[in-house]
């Protein structure tokens, strides 16, 4: 009995032509290379400090809540830095609970750096 032969391939692999992340986190990281700030030894210091500071509550007027997770609590750039490490580091900061930063104070945030955009500063 004849054994049967492999067929040769008739694609190949081909390298990509732009070398791409693959996860969000990284697509994050190549866009803003300062995001590795957060995990450093430093900013875990500074925001425990923080949240110490203001008694684990949120400093938002309209929330005031109190956690005892500070997994629920961010540690947040009064001032935007916009990448700039000396900025990243000067502070102030406060701390918000993660919802009235993601909902509050990011909208403010983006809504600036758009009419910033639209008035070409």
């Amino acid at each position: 009995m004849a054994r049967l032969r492999r067929p040769a391939p008739t694609l190949r692999a081909v390298a990509p032509a732009i070398e791409r992340p693959t996860t969000i986190d990284a697509n994050r990281k190549a866009a803003s290379p300062w995001r590795g700030l957060y995990s450093t030894a430093r900013w875990a210091r500074t925001r425990l400090a923080t949240f110490e500071r203001d008694e684990f509550t949120c400093q938002d007027p309209e929330c005031g809540r109190t956690f005892a997770d500070s997994r629920d609590l961010v540690c947040d750039h009064v001032e935007p830095h916009r990448g700039d490490v000396a900025a990243f580091w000067r502070g102030p900061f406060q701390t918000l609970c993660r919802w009235c930063h993601a909902s509050r104070k990011q909208a403010v945030e983006h809504a600036a750096a758009r009419r910033g955009a639209r008035l070409g500063g």
